[in-house]
């Protein structure tokens, strides 16, 4: 959670400030997988979506709000400690990697 607070306190300095809008908490949950699928009705729904981005800034919030954040918003969740870790446990997920055998076979090399 020190993370992401730290992270938090960068997006309140003026130069990023300045160059940013929508600042929220994000992870790679099963909706995100779902419009990861390569298919015409994703490629349709993100092009989509990308535009509705691009345009005015209501709009763009509108996006955030509605089809983006999944939760009250990194703002809220800073200020409740217990909000904060709930986010933190649900957006968290470890996974297994598996270097291809050709690059371990490489590394291995250096250190025999």
């Amino acid at each position: 959670m020190t993370g992401l607070q730290r992270m938090a306190a960068l997006h309140d300095l003026p130069p990023l400030q300045a160059i940013t809008s929508s600042v929220f908490p994000a992870s790679f949950t099963d909706k995100v997988r779902k419009v990861g699928d390569v298919n015409l009705k994703n490629r349709i729904l993100t092009m989509l979506g990308a535009w509705m981005l691009d345009g005015p800034t209501p709009l763009r919030q509108f996006m955030f709000r509605t089809f983006i954040m999944e939760s009250a918003g990194i703002r809220q969740a800073l200020r409740d400690e217990e909000m904060l870790e709930a986010y933190v446990r649900r957006g968290a997920r470890g996974v297994w990697h598996c270097p291809a055998p050709a690059a371990w076979a490489r590394m291995t090399t250096q250190w025999r």
